[in-house]
């Protein structure tokens, strides 16, 4: 997707953490109003995750869109304060940011030593990653390997639905839905009404807490216990 004419380029956000910025799709991987606090706004408080660690064994997080890992960086981050939990992830994503452009990226963020470097490193197969057990499916989401009623809390994280409609269709969704554990949570950062309808239809429990930073809303779905 990328070409040297049109670079990934990294540019700074408000809370002082980077994000890219896409020239072909013209668009950020996050939000600039604050790349590290969205992805803990959003993600991991709205997932639940740190009762998940408080509580559980083993957590299993599942991640659509990994992109910049950062959200994994940040998981990894805060499991670190619950030695006694594994951390399962699992992430998918087929078309990684090149990896200078990862090493840019990372000199901005006080990531552990070799992050950048190990993240895409191993394709299909699990690997320890920062205390995670991490594994990185290189494939669209449609073919991901998810197993059903797995992850505790999943990370909808694609690009938006004007750059990325095949990621926001029924299929896709729905494939997102029965991949949650009974009790486990979705969260996302677009709430548009073709989703809530969707769910409506289909009897899915969701809320709209408050979005991050100029989104008014996001979205959060609950698998049935």
């Amino acid at each position: 997707m990328d070409s040297p004419s049109t670079p990934l380029a990294v540019v700074p956000t408000a809370d002082g953490s980077p994000t890219l910025y896409h020239p072909g799709l013209r668009t950020h991987y996050h939000s600039q109003a604050g790349a590290a606090a969205e992805s803990r706004h959003v993600f991991l408080q709205h997932t639940g995750l740190a009762d998940l660690l408080a509580t559980l064994p083993e957590v299993h997080v599942l991640e659509v869109g990994l992109g910049t890992g950062l959200n994994a960086l940040l998981t990894a981050e805060l499991a670190r304060q619950y030695p006694s939990c594994r951390v399962h992830y699992h992430a998918v994503e087929p078309l990684p940011p090149p990896p200078a452009v990862l090493a840019d990226y990372y000199r901005h963020l006080a990531a552990p030593a070799g992050w950048a470097e190990a993240l895409y490193r191993q394709p299909n197969a699990p690997q320890l990653l920062a205390g995670l057990r991490f594994t990185w499916w290189a494939c669209r989401w449609e073919a991901a390997p998810a197993a059903p009623g797995w992850a505790h809390a999943l990370y909808y994280d694609p690009f938006d639905p004007a750059v990325a409609p095949e990621l926001w269709t029924e299929a896709a969704l729905l494939q997102a839905y029965h991949a949650l554990a009974p009790g486990g949570r979705l969260a996302t950062y677009s709430v548009r009404g073709e989703t809530r309808r969707l769910l409506r239809r289909h009897g899915i429990a969701h809320s709209r807490p408050r979005g991050f930073g100029p989104k008014r809303e996001m979205l959060v779905v609950v698998r049935a216990a």
